[in-house]
């Protein structure tokens, strides 16, 4: 028997910027506690409380996106 490795991903669009995105920010941090996925990826997220969160819990967070500039890259 070989053990075959596996990585839970969880990948959501979090439509931040949308009317009671803070609540759902709140439910989904929730859920990812109760989950435990291994890798977390998001659509359409800007910076926010969902990031500081997500370090509590453990994860280590890094956030891209296109600025007026270009790209950027800022970890949190």
């Amino acid at each position: 028997l070989s053990i075959v490795p596996r990585i839970r991903v969880l990948t959501t669009n979090i439509w931040q910027g949308f009317p009671n995105a803070i609540v759902r920010e709140a439910r989904l941090v929730e859920a990812i506690r109760i989950l435990g996925p291994d890798l977390v990826a998001f659509q359409e997220a800007r910076q926010s409380g969902i990031a500081i969160a997500l370090a509590g819990l453990g994860y280590h967070v890094r956030h891209q996106g296109f600025g007026n500039t270009g790209p950027i890259d800022e970890g949190v």
